[in-house]
C-alpha cells in the first residue's frame, strides 16, 4: 500500500527546499507527479551541467528482509572521483540517522541517470519498501524530514569543501 513515488518525491522536495534555503541553485527534473523519461532527465542534466546530479528513490526486493539505504555512483567513476566522494558524503550523513546501511557502491546495472550524465552523479536508495518495518519508517513524515536533512547537509558539504575546511581551521567564525 506504500508507493515509492510518495516517499521519494516527498524527500526530494524537502532536499530541494533545504538546498535553496542554503543558497544552492536547484534544478528539478520532476517538479510534479508527472513521469519524465530517464532519457529526458539525462538531457536536462547534460544541458544544465550541474555540479552534482542526485536521483532519490526507495528500493524493493523479493527478499522482504532486505533493508537499508544504498548510495550508488556510476560504474565508470573511479574511487575518489567527485561522484564517489558525493556518495560517501551522503552515506556518511545518512549513517548519523542510525538506520541500516548498505554503503556506497558502483551500480552493477547500466542505469541511465548514472551512466549517461556528463556530470558527477549519485543515486540514493532510501531503504526498502518491501520490508514492512522499513516501509512504515519511510512513510513517516519525521523520518522523511530526517532523510532530507541528512542528504541536503551532505550535498552542501560536498559542494563547499573550501568553506568547510576554513570552518574547521577557524571554529570561532
Amino acid at each position: 500500500g506504500h508507493y515509492e513515488k510518495h516517499v521519494a518525491f516527498s524527500v526530494t522536495r524537502q532536499v530541494a527546499e533545504t538546498l535553496r534555503r542554503r543558497g544552492v541553485k536547484v534544478i528539478m527534473t520532476r517538479a510534479s507527479d508527472v513521469f519524465i523519461s530517464l532519457d529526458r532527465r539525462v538531457q536536462i542534466a547534460n544541458k544544465t551541467r550541474p555540479h552534482l546530479f542526485v536521483s532519490i528513490h526507495a528500493d524493493a526486493a523479493r527478499n522482504t528482509r532486505a533493508r537499508g539505504y544504498t548510495v550508488y555512483y556510476p560504474r565508470r567513476a573511479k574511487k575518489l572521483s567527485p561522484s564517489h566522494r558525493a556518495g560517501k558524503a551522503v552515506a556518511g550523513k545518512l549513517a548519523s540517522l542510525n538506520c541500516h546501511r548498505r554503503g556506497v557502491r558502483k551500480h552493477d546495472k547500466n542505469l541511465r541517470v548514472l551512466e549517461k550524465t556528463r556530470c558527477p552523479a549519485i543515486l540514493v536508495e532510501l531503504g526498502y519498501l518491501s520490508n514492512r518495518t522499513e516501509s512504515r519508517l519511510l512513510n513517516r513524515a519525521a523520518y522523511q524530514r530526517a532523510l532530507a536533512g541528512a542528504i541536503a547537509e551532505a550535498i552542501v558539504n560536498h559542494l563547499n569543501p573550501t568553506k568547510i575546511a576554513a570552518a574547521r581551521q577557524n571554529p570561532a567564525r
